[in-house]
């Protein structure tokens, strides 16, 4: 690195955010489909209030809107509610609705988001309205000061936004949240120390440098192929962890 500010996070690094704090740290939770199982109506059902139309997710087919509850244990946890639909106008905002049908429906729930313009963004994105930063521009620490809605409820209805797009984390008890929120601790190095790009590479050096200009600048045997292998590689990597991130954030 020649200056402090140069890493870029992409997408997949903040479904891992999201995903990480949707099952806490109990070691004891399981994952519901809550979109076309009905055997959770007797905790918790979700009902989405678009344009006037109320439907039941146990009984839709929506794939725009997809939602999750999770067990710690035999208890509700947490619910994850999505809503995939590009339109910043706020026309295609969710209005959800949480009815608890027990004696343990809260009077309050917590809720942090995971927001950007529209589904395809790359790197205008918040997780609790923190942040990486755009291309080139993060020093590996999230920007910006936490943030986690409280939403009031009414006998046992909580009625949750759910922007398009974003992914709306509902904390259904004050455990839940404390067991997903990570621990303050101080930055992991003090990334200033190494100045703002002083540091010098001779030309000719960085020029017969292993890797630099294909076939040419490597010291690997067989260098061009080992060159075009090394390239191969990342495109395989990158595919697989976004893959990976992918098949997380949706589980």
């Amino acid at each position: 690195m020649s200056r402090v500010y140069e890493w870029t996070t992409g997408s997949v690094y903040y479904s891992t955010l999201l995903v990480s704090e949707l099952f806490g740290k109990s070691e004891n939770s399981r994952i519901v489909d809550m979109t076309h199982t009905s055997s959770i109506a007797t905790a918790v059902t979700t009902n989405y209030n678009e344009d006037g139309t109320s439907y039941d997710t146990t009984q839709s087919d929506d794939m725009y809107h997809p939602s999750y509850l999770v067990y710690d244990g035999d208890t509700p946890s947490r619910v994850a509610l999505f809503n995939f639909i590009s339109d910043p106008s706020g026309a295609s905002d969710s209005q959800v609705t949480l009815n608890f049908n027990n004696t343990a429906a809260p009077a309050s729930v917590s809720v942090r988001y995971l927001r950007a313009p529209q589904v395809e963004e790359q790197y205008n994105i918040t997780w609790a309205g923190q942040t990486m930063g755009t291309s080139f521009a993060s020093d590996g620490t999230l920007k910006g000061d936490r943030v986690t809605d409280t939403i009031t409820c009414n006998d046992g209805v909580c009625v949750i936004p759910v922007y398009a797009p974003s992914i709306a984390l509902v904390f259904l008890t004050d455990d839940a949240l404390s067991s997903s929120t990570p621990s303050e601790t101080a930055a992991p190095f003090a990334t200033t120390v190494i100045g703002t790009g002083d540091a010098t590479v001779d030309p000719r050096v960085l020029e017969t440098s292993n890797g630099q200009n294909g076939g040419k600048g490597s010291t690997s045997k067989g260098s061009a192929a080992s060159d075009d292998s090394r390239r191969r590689a990342q495109v395989g990597l990158g595919s697989l962890i976004a893959g990976l991130g992918l098949a997380l954030a949706l589980l």
